[in-house]
């Protein structure tokens, strides 16, 4: 069982609890530069549109799942690493013992592949921030 803030009619969750075990938070993640104007906005609705419709899930309906069937934060971080995503999202997840704690960043492939402790909080607080790395052509 799990506790979640939602509205009437929507069927997934974009921040949730799960006693005892672990909490999960969504948060935007914009994919296109504001240069780009409505062609980056185009650009990512077809590919989104397109990644749904070649079996990618949806963040929220991934964190209902996530929440009904993994029992503990390892298991949820691990989950969401590895799932397909519709649109990149940031999720940040938290645990109930010291160290639990991890900010992912997801793009629509699933996550490298390597261990979830290597993600997670070690010393003082996390902090999640919504910057953008841009990079030129050949640039770093």
């Amino acid at each position: 069982m799990f506790r979640a803030t939602t509205f009437v009619g929507y069927i997934g969750c974009l921040t949730a609890c799960k006693p005892h075990a672990f909490a999960v938070s969504i948060n935007f993640r914009s994919c296109c530069a504001p240069q780009e104007g409505w062609k980056g906005v185009a650009r990512e609705v077809c590919s989104s549109v397109w990644a749904g419709m070649c079996g990618s899930m949806a963040a929220s309906l991934l964190v209902r799942r996530v929440l009904e069937r993994d029992e503990s934060f390892a298991a949820a971080v691990a989950s969401l690493t590895s799932a397909r995503l519709i649109s990149p999202t940031f999720i940040t997840v938290t645990g109930v013992r010291r160290g639990e704690g991890v900010c992912l960043t997801l793009d629509r492939k699933p996550a490298p592949k390597r261990g979830p402790q290597d993600m997670w909080l070690r010393n003082g607080p996390i902090v999640q921030v919504r910057l953008r790395q841009c990079c030129e052509a050949g640039g770093e």
